[in-house]
C-alpha cells in the first residue's frame, strides 16, 4: 500500500509540473497571439512570420534559406514559401550568392527589422513587468527552477541536440546548452558542427 501512495503522490507531482509548464507555454504563446502581434506591428503578422523574421534577424539581418530551413526544422520548400510570403509583405528581399547562383538568401527588409524589434521589445516588456510582480526570492527560484528543468531535460537523449534555440547573434554564455556542451548548437554559431 505504501508503495501505491508514493507512486500517487508522485504522479500527483509530475501531472502538476506537466500542468504548470503547459501553463507558462500558454503565457509565453498568449504573448504573441496574432491579435497582439497585428497590434504591435500595424499589420497581420502571424507567430510563425515572427519566428523565421527573429530567426533571420538572430543570424546577421540575412542567411541562406537553407540554413533557414535547418535552423528551424522545416523542409527547404517550406522555408522557400515562408520565404515568398514574407517578400510579398516587403519584410524580406530575395539576394543571390554572388559566388553560387544556386544559393539565395533572405535578407530582412527594415520594416522586417522593425517588425522584429518592435515585437521582442514587446514581449521582454511584458515579460519584465510579470516578473516584477513576483517577490524577489521568487524570482530567483523561478529563475534557478528553469534552469534546473532545462539542464535535466539535457540528460534526455532525444532532447540533448534538438533544444537548442538557434539564437545565433543572441548566444549568451550562461545558456544552460552552452553549459552543458561547452558551445552553442547553432550549427551557424559554432564552426566544428556539421550541417546537413
Amino acid at each position: 500500500m505504501a508503495v501505491d501512495n508514493n507512486q500517487d503522490k508522485l504522479d500527483k507531482a509530475t501531472r502538476y509540473g506537466e500542468l504548470l509548464a503547459d501553463l507558462l507555454s500558454e503565457v509565453m504563446d498568449q504573448l504573441l497571439n496574432p491579435v497582439t502581434l497585428e497590434a504591435i506591428c500595424s499589420e497581420a503578422v502571424t507567430p510563425s512570420q515572427f519566428e523565421v523574421l527573429l530567426y533571420i534577424y538572430r543570424h546577421g539581418m540575412k542567411c541562406p534559406v537553407t540554413h533557414l530551413a535547418t535552423g528551424l526544422s522545416i523542409s527547404r520548400p517550406a522555408a522557400t514559401k515562408f520565404v515568398d510570403r514574407l517578400e510579398e509583405h516587403k519584410w524580406v528581399t530575395r539576394e543571390n550568392d554572388m559566388d553560387d547562383n544556386r544559393v539565395y538568401y533572405a535578407r530582412l527588409t527594415q520594416r522586417g527589422k522593425q517588425i522584429v524589434e518592435s515585437i521582442r521589445n514587446y514581449r521582454l516588456e511584458r515579460v519584465r513587468t510579470i516578473i516584477e510582480r513576483m517577490p524577489p526570492e521568487q524570482k530567483e527560484s523561478f529563475y534557478q527552477g528553469l534552469e534546473a528543468f532545462i539542464r535535466a531535460s539535457l540528460e534526455e537523449k532525444d532532447l540533448s541536440q534538438i533544444l537548442c534555440l538557434n539564437c545565433g547573434t543572441a548566444f549568451v554564455e550562461q545558456c544552460e546548452i552552452n553549459k552543458q556542451w561547452g558551445h552553442c548548437l547553432d550549427p551557424y554559431n559554432h564552426p566544428d558542427r556539421k550541417i546537413v
